[in-house]
C-alpha cells in the first residue's frame, strides 16, 4: 500500500485496487479531531454537510468523528 502512495496513486485508487476499507487507507489525526471538536463547540447547530465542506472531507467522516471519536450523539427536537 505504501509503495502505491509513493508511486503517486491517490487514496481512492489504493482503496479500489487493493479492495481495502476506507479506514485502512485514511487516518484521522489528533489535529483533525480537535478541529472538529472546536467547530462543533463553537456552533452546535451546524450540519454535517456544512462542517464537511469547511473541513474538506465527507459528511460520513464528520459523522464518524463526532459520534465515535468525540462520543457526541445527535439530539433532535421533536416537531409538532
Amino acid at each position: 500500500m505504501f509503495a502505491s502512495f509513493r508511486a503517486g496513486r491517490t487514496p481512492k485508487e489504493v482503496i479500489v485496487f487493493f479492495n481495502y476499507p476506507k479506514y485502512t487507507v485514511y487516518d484521522q489525526t489528533d489535529e483533525f479531531v480537535a478541529e472538529v471538536k472546536r467547530k462543533v463547540n463553537e456552533d452546535g447547530n451546524k450540519s454535517y454537510a456544512k462542517l464537511a465542506a469547511e473541513m474538506g472531507c465527507s459528511e460520513q467522516t464528520i459523522a464518524n468523528t463526532i459520534n465515535k471519536d468525540l462520543g457526541y450523539s445527535l439530539t433532535r427536537k421533536g416537531t409538532g
